[in-house]
């Protein structure tokens, strides 16, 4: 008989995120994945069994054990396979188990209750007795019989018997009521017995593959019929129709008999997606994200529970949907930092897509027109398959670029935004009645407001940042925290009347555009007018019925866009993202340039592109503008290795947060002590371990929370795992450790 049960237990907190062994009562019947109530540290919490054995480890031989006190759910169960992608995410990203039980399998949520259970019955002698010696207590008892399975919360029972704790406790000791915890979880966790899959056709379809994306369907499937767990970078440029191939290989999966994900980086992307899809496989597909709001997402998993849906389209999250026969999953747009979770547990949808097919024997399908450095160069080194489509689909040529120097405008006394080449661009393009796109990669009207006397510039009280002013509702704005404020009219420093606005977004944008084209509509598409649920979707149909001739917009217009009559993009500022404190700034530019770019031209009309810089010379801007991803990457490469970043290293960056500024340096200086104490032991001081820092963050305060980061750099990331687990439980143990809160990320993609 198996007598232990380990359990993790549901604890946001590192001390004490670790398995703990129970005693199994007798009357007690454990399955692993079942949740049960134990006693830690005088309180009752909530634990997950993750094993069950007949054998203490050694050091626990002679320790009294606590016994498990009852079964929270017995048919909430967490699948095996999904207990062991926890653990896995728990280790790789220096998270509490708790965090990853609760993203991996979000069903768990709840909170724990004190519930009144019914003992007696109300036909009992000694119930019947009360009716004449204590009212109330009898009352208490015949509501308590009425509820569902005759249990109901104390504090609701208090007020809906009008009855006191006096005598609930009465009830409780004389053995006719018993007290006892119950977990509310936010949904069921059931995973329902699946249907089987019979193989059904749905590989026909009324368009015509290429001969690149039958290679690369065919390359796929190959795959996956002779069982190969791999993962495959799909590098297909701009309109070459790499959504069409993810719409046959699903196709021929679901004939198959799996299941597959498709994954895109945006919420708002999904439902025009999902729309495609569901042309061709109806009922079959399910939506699935962190947007939906609770009741939605309980019924979109029990809907994948069941086995009634089985193509899950949604962004980052959607990667952990419960599929019974999961074979294929796709990452759309693989290169986007959206795909990298900014919270605990800081997971990569891309990784944990990978471990999925490990423990199931499938394909991770990673498609992009710009690829991230660390696949490409992974396919290039043998890591992972490569294939390339290098040509649009139908008649449609990747549209020329033309480079515009701001520099040479301003000296010829062009004060616009709007390059004279661009102007005249949109003039022409109106006429013929095509559409354009014109994108900057910053919201609001103003970057900044300064003094132009003592040079004072208004920043957020919470953030280390400066506020963004917004024309609509005369607004300054932060984009962190949404601190509002109105704009000062005078220098709250030195009283000087010259407060000036400086830089542009793309509200300013907006309007001084409608000045230029009065008789023009625009439509605007950033943060602030997709505020409201269905406003992302409603704007670009709107432009898609043609409604309005400009679309203005920030990077959220650069992804899986495809509108046939815009045959002309201008970018305003193409530096903007370029002069970031960051090593994959190059990397970004040249990506967003390429993906806005390649919105032009993807039907039969001709598209072209303005990029307006001052930086014209720049071997990104000039790299993207000959949509040459191949030189970028050579190019980059080599800066990338020559300084030791990744992917020829791995960093993982652990940021200390604290609302007092000097306790925040007080415990990076600390655990910094720590980790090059560390450093002293053999096994990792002779490695090519780095420690970077401590130093202050780029933003230094966030929220009211002083931010303080030290980084570790190496070549092998089990290796700087392992070492910097030590050496931030060394920190643990020290006073400046006290209410630090720590976020670690590996290869974080933002400094």
């Amino acid at each position: 008989m198996l007598r232990y049960a380990e359990v993790l237990l549901d604890v946001a907190n590192r001390r004490l995120d670790q398995s703990y062994h129970y005693l199994i009562p007798e009357h007690l019947s454990l399955k692993i994945g079942m949740r049960v109530l134990v006693n830690l540290q005088n309180r009752k919490v909530q634990g997950l069994v993750v094993g069950l054995t007949s054998d203490l480890p050694e050091e626990l031989e002679r320790t009294p054990l606590k016994p498990v006190l009852e079964i929270i759910d017995e048919h909430s169960l967490v699948p095996p396979d999904l207990i062991e992608l926890a653990h896995w995410l728990a280790k790789t990203t220096l998270c509490s188990m708790a965090q990853s039980l609760h993203t991996v399998w979000p069903l768990l949520k709840g909170k724990m209750e004190k519930r009144l259970f019914l003992l007696a019955s109300p036909k009992d002698s000694d119930v019947q007795t009360l009716r004449w010696l204590n009212e109330e207590a009898f009352r208490g008892i015949e509501v308590l019989a009425r509820t569902r399975n005759n249990e109901i919360s104390r504090n609701l029972f208090i007020k809906r018997a009008h009855i006191s704790e006096e005598t609930v406790e009465m009830l409780i000791q004389q053995g006719m009521i018993r007290e006892g915890y119950r977990f509310i979880s936010v949904g069921v966790g059931q995973r329902r017995e699946t249907k089987v899959h019979r193989p059904q056709e749905y590989s026909e379809r009324t368009f015509a593959l290429s001969a690149e994306q039958e290679a690369a369907v065919s390359a796929v499937m190959t795959s996956l019929r002779v069982g190969l767990c791999e993962t495959i970078l799909l590098h297909g440029v701009t309109g070459s129709g790499k959504t069409e191939v993810y719409r046959e290989l699903i196709a021929q999966v679901l004939s198959r008999g799996g299941d597959a994900i498709l994954l895109v980086p945006e919420i708002s992307l999904t439902a025009q997606v999902a729309r495609y899809f569901q042309a061709q496989f109806g009922e079959n597909v399910i939506i699935l994200h962190s947007g939906l709001r609770a009741k939605e997402k309980i019924q979109a998993w029990e809907e994948i529970l069941k086995g009634t849906k089985r193509i899950v389209i949604g962004a980052r999250s959607a990667v952990f949907a419960p599929l019974a026969n999961l074979q294929l999953i796709i990452l759309d747009e693989e290169h986007d930092g959206a795909y990298k979770q900014d919270e605990n547990p800081k997971y990569h949808a891309r990784d944990v897509a990978r471990k999925r097919m490990e423990q199931v024997g499938g394909v991770v399908l990673l498609g992009s027109a710009t690829p991230s450095l660390e696949a490409y160069a992974a396919a290039k080194a043998g890591k992972i398959r490569l294939l390339t489509m290098s040509r649009r689909i139908g008649h449609s040529q990747l549209p020329p670029v033309e480079i515009v120097d701001m520099r040479k405008e301003l000296m010829q006394g062009n004060r616009s935004i709007f390059s004279k080449v661009l102007q005249q661009k949109l003039r022409e393009r109106l006429e013929l009645g095509e559409q354009a796109m014109l994108f900057l990669n910053r919201r609001g009207y103003s970057t900044f407001v300064v003094c132009r006397e003592c040079g004072y510039v208004v920043s957020c009280p919470n953030c280390d940042v400066t506020l963004t002013y917004h024309s609509q509702g005369q607004s300054m704005r932060c984009h962190y925290c949404d601190h509002q404020e109105q704009p000062p009219l005078t220098c709250p420093k030195c009283g000087s009347r010259y407060i000036r606005f400086f830089g542009q977004g793309t509200q300013r944008v907006e309007e001084e555009l409608q000045v230029l084209l009065p008789e023009t509509s625009i439509l605007r598409l950033d943060f602030d007018t997709t505020r409201n649920r269905e406003a992302h979707t409603m704007i670009l149909e709107s432009f898609r019925r043609q409604k309005a001739s400009i679309l203005v917009g920030t990077q959220m217009m650069a992804k899986g866009l495809d509108f046939p009559n815009v045959t002309l993009v201008g970018v305003i500022a193409a530096d903007q993202t370029l002069n970031m404190p960051d090593f994959r700034a190059k990397e970004r530019t040249f990506q967003l340039l390429t993906q806005v770019a390649g919105r032009a031209g993807r039907s039969e009309k001709a598209g072209e592109v303005i990029i307006q810089t001052y930086t014209p010379g720049d071997s990104a801007i000039e790299k993207a503008s000959h949509h040459d991803y191949e030189g970028f990457f050579w190019e980059e490469i080599r800066y990338r290795k020559g300084r030791k970043y990744p992917p020829f290293t791995h960093i993982i960056r652990v940021l200390l947060l604290h609302d007092k500024e000097e306790r925040v340096i007080l415990g990076a200086n600390s655990l910094g002590t720590c980790l090059n104490e560390r450093m002293r032991d053999p096994k990792f001081g002779n490695t090519d371990l780095d420690i970077l820092g401590p130093a202050q963050a780029v933003l230094a305060r966030l929220k009211n929370q002083w931010r303080w980061q030290i980084s570790v750099r190496g070549i092998y990331l089990e290796e700087l795992r392992e070492f910097l687990h030590q050496g931030i439980r060394d920190f643990f143990k020290t006073s400046a450790s006290n209410g630090i809160i720590l976020n670690i990320e590996v290869d974080p993609l933002t400094n």
